[in-house]
C-alpha cells in the first residue's frame, strides 16, 4: 500500500494568521488526500520579537489533523534549498513551498493537488484559497469550550442583543485607524440596524474613552486580562461587525458571518500596507 502523501505546515504570527494558514493547507490537504500536520513549535521559537505561540488548541480540529509538538531539526536546510533550488520546480514537485512576500493572491494555488509530501511556510491571506471549503473550515473552526466564566453573563448579554463588534487596535500598530472609520461606520450601521448596541474591544481602551465610544448604545468590553481568545469568542457571538486592519477581527466577522449579517471593513488604501487579498468585497467600506 503506497504511503500517504502529508501535507506539514509550519505555523507562524498571531491567531488570525494562523487560521489564514490553516485554511489554506487543510484546503490544499483535502484536494490532495493528504494528511495534514500542524507544527506547533518550529517558527515560535524564532519568534523573539512578538513571542507569539501556537493558538489553535482552542479549535476542534478534525481527528485527521496531527499537531507536531516537536522542533524541526533541518528547516534552515530546507529554507536555504528552497531559495536556491525548490523554487524553480514546478508546484508539484516542490518538497518545501514558501509563499511570495507579497502576500497577494495567486489562482494557481487554487489548482494545487500534491504529487508528493511537502512543507509549507508562509500566510496566504485571503479567502479566495478556501471559498469552495467554507463549510468544511467552518466545521473545523467551532471552540473546544465555550467562553470563560468570567465573561460569561457578557456573552449572554451579547446574544440578546442586537449586537455589533467593533474592533479597535493601536497599541504596537504601525497603521492605526482614525476616528472617521469608526464614527463614519457606526453611523451608517445605526441607520441600517434599528436598536444595534456595539460592543468594542480594544488594546487602547483610554483612547476609546477619549474619543466618544461611551454612548449608551456601546459597551467597551474589559478583557479583564484574560488570553485574547476570549474576546475573539466573545466577537463571534456578534451578528454584525466594524472590524479593524486585522486578520483578528476579519476571522472573528468571517466566522460569524450568517445571512443578515452587516459587516464593515476599512477602505481599499488601508489593506495595502496588510494585503490587497484581504479584501471581501461583499463587506461595506464606509
Amino acid at each position: 500500500m503506497p504511503k500517504k502523501k502529508k501535507c506539514r505546515l509550519l505555523l507562524c504570527g498571531g491567531l488570525g494568521n494562523q487560521l489564514f494558514q490553516y485554511a489554506f493547507a487543510r484546503c490544499l490537504s483535502l484536494r490532495s488526500q493528504a494528511l495534514l500536520e500542524l507544527d506547533s513549535v518550529t517558527m515560535f521559537e524564532q519568534d523573539t520579537k512578538y513571542d507569539r505561540t501556537y493558538e489553535l488548541d482552542a479549535f476542534k480540529l478534525p481527528s485527521e489533523v496531527t499537531v507536531r509538538r516537536s522542533r524541526r531539526l533541518f528547516y534552515r536546510c530546507e529554507l536555504f534549498m528552497e531559495k536556491m533550488v525548490f523554487r524553480y520546480l514546478a508546484f508539484d514537485q516542490r518538497p518545501f513551498m514558501r509563499e511570495s512576500q507579497s502576500l497577494q493572491f495567486f489562482p494557481d494555488y487554487n489548482n494545487w493537488q500534491l504529487k508528493r509530501s511537502v512543507s509549507l511556510l508562509g500566510h496566504w491571506p485571503s479567502e479566495h484559497y478556501f471559498k469552495d471549503f467554507k463549510a468544511q473550515i467552518k466545521q473545523d473552526l467551532m471552540f473546544r469550550t465555550g467562553v470563560c466564566p468570567k465573561q460569561a453573563s457578557l456573552a449572554a448579554e451579547i446574544c440578546s442583543r442586537t449586537s455589533a463588534a467593533v474592533h479597535v487596535r493601536r497599541l504596537q500598530y504601525e497603521n492605526k485607524l482614525d476616528i472617521n472609520y469608526y464614527s463614519l461606520a457606526m453611523r451608517q450601521m445605526r441607520e441600517k440596524v434599528p436598536g444595534v448596541h456595539f460592543y468594542v474591544f480594544s488594546d487602547d481602551p483610554t483612547w476609546c474613552r477619549e474619543n466618544g465610544f461611551d454612548t449608551i448604545d456601546v459597551t467597551l468590553v474589559d478583557g479583564q486580562h484574560l488570553p485574547a481568545i476570549e474576546d475573539f469568542k466573545l466577537m463571534t457571538l456578534c451578528r454584525h461587525f466594524i472590524i479593524a486592519n486585522s486578520t483578528f477581527s476579519w476571522w472573528a466577522a468571517w466566522l460569524s458571518e450568517g445571512s443578515g449579517s452587516l459587516i464593515y471593513r476599512p477602505p481599499d488604501h488601508i489593506w495595502d500596507a496588510l494585503s490587497p487579498a484581504l479584501i471581501v468585497d461583499r463587506w461595506l467600506s464606509p
